[in-house]
């Protein structure tokens, strides 16, 4: 097998293990949500998962000549009160009143919500497969939405707030592109998870959380969360997709809703209705009509 194989395979072993561990997040959240405030769980995972990525950041900056200055720390700063101080944090409460299998499904859908906000700022046009992909995936969201509130297993809030962690989480990988061409994807999600973590603490604050003290019954649960997670399966991720053809990414999105959903029916005995499949084959059918071409340059590959 020649070493181009060889790394090819290597990168679609890091990426499937990503998969599996990206679709666990929601199920042991879920799992530890009652024992742990929600916002401590993303205030300590990302504070903790920044600093293990930091060492890889700082090789990585020696490796491009990459010096930061105060305009970089600023811009650091915003893309981590959006990406960790917003974004997960407001997700990470939504896992409390709505099924992991919901959460999950309903988060998959951001990267439409990437090519909304760049067709807003004129850096992209919806084609024909595009636009019949959009709409898909936004009735298979409201299928997912509406049939889990109306059932009685989740919550307008919980389900709001996951839609706009999908909307946000758009928004900030749109703005995190420029800084990750010029910096790197280690040093922005090293460096913003660590300030994105920080700026968590005034809202701790303000709502009587806690910093440190919880049951401590979940350390291994938020072990796992910051090493497995936010750590481990990012740095596994950037592997596969530097070994890959662009697109491979895309992948997760549509793995992802199936696993996590199969793991909260076995791990959280969540029910899983016929109308809440049909939304999320639904979704899914939707992002493929929406990233078809990344898939076929893939598969030709």
């Amino acid at each position: 097998m020649s070493v181009q194989n060889t790394a090819r395979w290597k990168a679609v072993g890091a990426l499937a293990l990503t998969i599996i561990f990206f679709s666990t997040f929601e199920v042991v959240s879920k799992k530890i949500t009652y024992r742990i405030e929600p916002m401590q769980i993303n205030y300590l995972r990302f504070l903790l998962g920044g600093f293990l990525l930091l060492p890889l950041a700082l090789a990585d900056q020696r490796k491009r000549s990459v010096q930061l200055h105060a305009g970089d720390f600023k811009s650091l700063f915003w893309l981590g009160f959006l990406n960790v101080t917003l974004c997960l944090s407001l997700f990470q409460i939504s896992i409390k009143y709505i099924p992991a299998s919901t959460a999950a499904v309903i988060f998959c859908t951001n990267p439409i919500f990437v090519h909304i906000f760049e067709a807003w700022r004129g850096q992209h046009y919806f084609s024909r497969y595009q636009v019949l992909g959009l709409t898909c995936a936004s009735v298979g969201l409201f299928i997912v939405a509406f049939h889990e509130v109306m059932m009685g297993s989740g919550s307008w809030l919980g389900t709001g707030l996951a839609m706009f962690s999908a909307v946000s989480y758009g928004l900030f990988i749109v703005q995190a592109r420029q800084a990750t061409q010029e910096m790197g994807s280690l040093t922005v999600n090293s460096i913003s998870f660590i300030l994105g973590a920080l700026a968590c603490i005034p809202a701790l604050l303000y709502f009587d959380i806690p910093l440190l003290t919880f049951d401590y019954g979940v350390w291994p649960w938020l072990v796992y969360l910051t090493v497995i997670v936010t750590s481990l399966a990012y740095y596994l991720f950037l592997y596969g997709l530097e070994h890959l053809p662009p697109g491979a990414g895309s992948l997760i999105f549509f793995i992802k809703p199936v696993l996590a959903t199969a793991l909260a029916a076995y791990l959280l005995d969540e029910s899983i209705s016929n109308l809440f499949v049909l939304g999320t084959l639904v979704i899914i059918f939707g992002l493929w009509l929406y990233t078809r071409k990344h898939l076929q340059g893939i598969s030709s590959q």
